[in-house]
């Protein structure tokens, strides 16, 4: 379940509360944790849920691994995947058959 942008907000906030608790020289650092680490967490449960989707489909190119990640047929992230996919199949059409031992 990915984290929603109202949660991010929520724990950025109590971890900016905590970081008023810390010395000055901690401060800084724990202040960077504090906006890029909510976010960080949120792109990897996205990433990890899309793996999941991805490796359920029978058939992995790459368009199954955009559509896991949710981009709609149309979009040029899916036409551009459409094409890696066309090319991939016309390269593997075109090359040679191995040679058997």
């Amino acid at each position: 379940m990915a984290i929603s942008k109202d949660q991010i907000d929520q724990i950025q906030a109590a971890l900016k509360l905590i970081a008023g608790f810390m010395p000055p020289n901690v401060k800084i650092y724990f202040d960077d944790i504090a906006i890029d680490g909510p976010v960080a967490v949120a792109g990897y449960i996205q990433i990890k849920e899309a793996l999941q989707k991805f490796h359920a489909q029978p058939v992995q190119n790459a368009v199954a691994a955009i559509e896991a990640f949710g981009v709609p047929a149309g979009a040029p992230a899916h036409t551009v995947a459409e094409l890696i996919d066309l090319i991939s199949a016309q390269t593997k059409a075109a090359a040679p058959a191995a040679p058997k031992p």
